[in-house]
């Protein structure tokens, strides 16, 4: 039913949503999906702020998914997993 719905359509519903869902969830439902999800629009007010204690990894693969962000704030907390 949805792949019947018009572009405009999806990218409306597609602004109720965070950049979280935006980037982690919506994207991978389909080729159509990750295309319109990555749209500028949705993305003009968008920042990643990592979490303390975020891995270094989970920082990577959300940039990778969220490629428009408007921002990327790092607060130098980094965390590779690894005590030293």
């Amino acid at each position: 039913m949805a792949d019947l719905l018009p572009d405009e359509v999806i990218l409306k519903i597609f602004s109720y949503l965070d950049w979280k869902d935006l980037a982690l969830s919506v994207q991978h439902v389909n080729s159509r999906w990750k295309e319109l999800s990555q749209d500028k629009k949705l993305w003009k007010e968008s920042m990643f702020e990592p979490d303390d204690g975020m891995l270094d990894e989970e920082r990577v693969h959300i940039l990778e998914n969220a490629p428009c962000l408007k921002a990327y704030v790092d607060t130098g907390g980094r965390n590779t997993g690894t005590d030293y």
